[in-house]
């Protein structure tokens, strides 16, 4: 849930409840605001838009796909126009990303994968195709912005496979 409160009074002006898809709730790490509108993740893989003043939704855009066990729990990032969000998800080894939508309007703007596909820049570094489909590189944790270089940083994190446990023992 969401809210707005008056920070002088402690009164509530306004709250939002998002209605749950499925997924893994373990919680969310903020709100970007952008003029008048608030933005959040929703851990089953949502990217809302709040009227800030009136806690009316705009829209709603699906980021991820939560039956891959994907979740969605960071404060997205705000640079320029462009609401700018992450992942995670470490249950079915899927690949990390950042995506960018417009504020205005929900559209993806631009996505940017953690782990290279095949041929691209960086994929040479890899062993193969079917490690870069499971490379991991969750983007559960905001980044931030230097307007200066205008250079966006963002760590990745949880390598991937999480659950195969069938590496060399005692040797």
């Amino acid at each position: 849930m969401h809210g707005l409160f008056d920070a002088r009074t402690g009164r509530q002006l306004w709250h939002f409840e998002w209605k749950s898809t499925g997924g893994i709730h373990i919680g969310n790490r903020g709100v970007g605001i952008y003029r008048d509108w608030l933005f959040f993740e929703t851990p089953d893989d949502f990217l809302v838009s709040l009227d800030k003043n009136t806690g009316k939704m705009r829209w709603s855009v699906q980021i991820a796909d939560v039956k891959q066990q994907y979740f969605a729990t960071p404060a997205p990032l705000i640079i320029g126009a462009h609401v700018i969000v992450g992942v995670g998800g470490d249950s079915l080894d899927v690949p990390g990303f950042l995506k960018a939508y417009d504020p205005e309007t929900g559209k993806l703007q631009w996505q940017w994968d953690s782990a290279p596909k095949p041929g691209a820049t960086g994929s040479e570094t890899w062993p193969n195709a079917e490690a870069m489909g499971h490379g991991g590189g969750m983007t559960w944790l905001p980044g931030t912005y230097d307007p200066e270089l205008d250079l966006l940083y963002w760590g990745t994190g949880n390598p991937n496979p999480v659950h195969a446990g069938q590496g060399p023992r005692g040797r």
